[in-house]
């Protein structure tokens, strides 16, 4: 709130995780939290007037249609369509199936098998050959700014092969808790959106649970969330 150089916000759109989204008291607490005047500073305050409380995936789900480019993708998100997002967050991966513009909540939910375990689990495989375990912030600054290597007691490192190895044995579990949860589900998803800041991590895993299906990305896919709530305050 700080950052935005306002001392009054008309909405304030945030998300929550799936499985705290569903639950109707959780979304009440986090209104109730950001609702009012909070003061920033000891000379600085800011009034939020309203709060919307989104199933995070959402966010990114209206980024990429905001920015979807059909001669691109050959696919246009539209009313109609299906969609399946999954949203790799760092502490969660979530997922929601939207179908004709509404949250399908049977067929959405949270894995807590997200990218902070992942980047656990290839640390630890880094220690097992090289005798020194990297940080898990070593580990995302490299993928973020697709460094190849990182010093591990002053030596160099390849990290593609640790994440790609850790990424094939979480993310794989992951798609299949989220084919699990799509069996009550009577027709296929048309279309499978990725977004979030692990998106890449599991891109690879999702393509192969969903093989027949369309798998796309927005630009920039870690900002999608928060650019989606921002469209959603802004036309609310």
């Amino acid at each position: 709130m700080l950052m935005s150089g306002m001392s009054e916000i008309d909405v304030l759109v945030t998300g929550l995780p799936v499985s705290q989204f569903n639950d109707p008291a959780k979304r009440a607490e986090l209104e109730t939290k950001f609702v009012g005047t909070h003061q920033i500073t000891p000379k600085r305050s800011v009034n939020v007037k309203r709060v919307k409380v989104l199933a995070q995936p959402v966010g990114g789900l209206l980024d990429y249609i905001d920015q979807q480019d059909e001669s691109e993708t050959g696919f246009l998100v539209d009313d109609d369509a299906r969609v399946l997002v999954v949203d790799p967050g760092f502490f969660s991966l979530d997922w929601v199936l939207v179908s004709n513009g509404q949250l399908q909540r049977q067929s959405s939910g949270t894995s807590l098998k997200a990218s902070s375990v992942l980047l656990e689990q290839a640390a630890r495989l880094i220690a097992e050959d090289f005798g020194g375990t990297p940080t898990i912030e070593i580990l995302e600054n490299a993928v973020r700014n697709k460094k190849a290597s990182i010093l591990i007691m002053g030596q160099r490192v390849n990290v593609e092969p640790y994440i790609k190895k850790a990424s094939e044995t979480m993310a794989s579990v992951t798609a299949d808790a989220i084919q699990k949860s799509l069996r009550v589900e009577s027709v296929s998803p048309d279309v499978v959106v990725m977004v979030g800041g692990g998106a890449t991590f599991f891109e690879k895993a999702v393509r192969e649970a969903f093989s027949k299906l369309k798998v796309v990305m927005p630009k920039e896919p870690v900002f999608s969330p928060a650019r989606g709530f921002w469209l959603m305050g802004a036309y609310d």
